[in-house]
């Protein structure tokens, strides 16, 4: 393909690091699918874990992500302390003072992970 691509012919070292690199590529994704596999192993049975599956655009891998983050959620009293912990919470504070007029924003001082 690259003959017609780029116009000339490819040399023994260009179709040598070509297969390298498909090999590679191709490796790389089948270590993807079997630590996607481990993942699902591993959370699939927690019901928290098939809870966030049902949230939009929550897959496996950011599933695991935010049970990996927030260890177990029944720990949490509220839903002000998991905000918290990422990071969503509203702060109004500006250069070390509080103003009754400054728009809150979100604190972004938890975990980025989560957030």
């Amino acid at each position: 393909m690259a003959d017609k691509s780029i116009g000339c012919r490819p040399g023994t070292a260009m179709q040598l690091e070509a297969k390298i690199l498909t090999e590679s590529i191709k490796n790389t994704k089948e270590q993807i699918e079997k630590v996607e596999k481990d993942i699902e192993k591993i959370c699939g049975s927690g019901k928290e874990y098939t809870y966030l599956l049902t949230i939009p655009r929550f897959g496996p891998y950011v599933s695991a992500v935010v049970l990996a983050t927030i260890g177990n959620p029944h720990l949490f009293e509220n839903i002000q302390q998991l905000k918290r912990l990422a990071g969503l919470d509203l702060n109004a504070s500006r250069s070390g003072k509080r103003s009754s007029n400054a728009v809150p924003v979100i604190s972004k001082k938890g975990k980025g992970d989560l957030r």
